[in-house]
């Protein structure tokens, strides 16, 4: 898939966060890897992206992948409590969206950390070269 600001505006931005990426990225085009990468979005506008462009069957394995990094922090402060360690499991082994949200949520609680924001970056990265991947094997069918 190939990033670009026609593909961009097709997703339905709210205004500004497409004028500020206009206003650096304007005649920018690549994949989703390297548009994780551009150094003028925030963090959330590649999350936004990202989520809406990847296969939405993985988007659980990427609350898992986000919680799991984080996991430490909360079984830290909140040692009795393995609700969200099972809610990894669970996301891994497929299950409901419910499980990945309960993931996702122990994520969001301590990735406000700026060393996790990179460590996000990279997992999305990982993910959006599959989904590439995954893309170029269909096309070769």
């Amino acid at each position: 898939m190939l990033i670009t600001k026609d593909y961009l505006e097709s997703l339905n931005p709210c205004k500004n966060r497409f004028d500020h990426y206009l206003t650096y990225y304007s005649n920018w085009q690549g994949t989703l890897e390297e548009f994780l990468d551009l150094s003028e979005l925030t963090q959330d506008d590649k999350k936004w992206v990202f989520v809406r462009s990847i296969p939405k069957d993985r988007l659980r394995l990427v609350a898992a992948d986000f919680a799991e990094r984080v996991l430490h922090i909360y079984e830290s402060k909140y040692p009795n409590d393995d609700r969200p360690r099972k809610a990894i499991e669970f996301a891994r082994k497929g299950a409901t969206a419910t499980a990945a949200h309960a993931a996702a949520y122990v994520a969001a609680y301590a990735a406000v950390r700026k060393e996790e924001k990179q460590a996000q970056i990279e997992i999305m990265k990982k993910y959006a070269r599959e989904a590439l991947k995954g893309e170029a094997t269909k096309g070769a069918e």
